[in-house]
């Protein structure tokens, strides 16, 4: 789980700060205004569709952070919190903060085959899967060979951040630099795809609120999968901060009536 309360501190820096526990906890820049303080690790039993961060994981952060910063912090200082929960692999007599990130791999061809993966991690991702369709490869001739480990990730074929950031400055000046910011960290050279022929912010279409258009709403719904306002605002940008309730309410009409879900 992670709080994010405002800024802590100046500077681009990241603190890594030992709880009495022996436990880490990082505080790291967010959003220009923000920082965001986590993680903990609590064994989860609930339901998955309603994770909540604990009194107790608040209270944990906190204390943690006032072990180091000059400036305290309480609980009427978080603006937002979030939790995930992750799967690990049932290690007996393991606790939630000992049990290994790592993943295991279960295949049985008893009747068709089916392949089983328990545990890993967000940052073992790409070679998870690589590993996983190695082993299946007997089920499918003529696969190709790995190729993932040199591939760039969609909008990531650029060499230079600066370089990016010039282009699109020069193409697209009017965008300003609080957009052309979010846009080449979120889109990297799919921004020119998106934004294609634009010359203007009129071009964009409606403004939602803060500095979300139209256009960017559209290519969220109908390339990455976005379906509501919240998986726009909380799961493909961090902008539900800025969003007011009615600002929200609006996006998901317009979300439900242009794109609805398909049955």
């Amino acid at each position: 789980s992670h709080i994010v309360v405002p800024r802590l501190h100046d500077g681009d820096q990241a603190f890594l700060l030992q709880h009495e526990d022996g436990r880490v906890v990082f505080v790291i820049p967010y959003l220009q205004q923000y920082s965001l303080i986590g993680t903990t690790e609590e064994e989860f039993a609930g339901d998955l569709d309603d994770v909540q961060i604990s009194t107790e994981e608040i209270i944990y952060l906190i204390s943690t952070v006032n072990l180091y910063f000059k400036n305290s912090i309480a609980r009427s200082d978080i603006v937002y919190t979030y939790a995930g929960v992750r799967p690990l692999v049932d290690e007996a007599g393991e606790d939630a903060t000992t049990v290994s990130r790592e993943y295991l791999l279960d295949l049985d061809t008893s009747v068709h085959p089916i392949m089983s993966v328990y545990g890993g991690k967000i940052t073992t991702y790409r070679i998870l899967a690589e590993e996983v369709v190695d082993r299946l490869a007997s089920f499918f001739p003529g696969l190709k060979s790995p190729w993932t480990r040199a591939s760039k990730l969609p909008g990531g074929d650029f060499d230079m951040l600066e370089t990016l950031v010039n282009d699109l400055t020069s193409r697209y000046a009017w965008l300003g630099p609080v957009l052309i910011t979010r846009w080449q960290h979120s889109y990297g050279t799919l921004s020119f795809d998106i934004l294609g022929e634009a010359t203007g912010l009129s071009d964009l279409g409606v403004r939602f609120g803060a500095n979300l258009y139209q256009k960017e709403v559209d290519y969220l719904c109908t390339k990455e999968w976005a379906r509501s306002a919240d998986d726009i605002l909380w799961r493909r940008s961090n902008l539900g901060f800025s969003f007011s309730a009615e600002e929200r309410s609006s996006l998901d009409k317009y979300i439900k009536q242009s794109f609805p879900a398909e049955s």
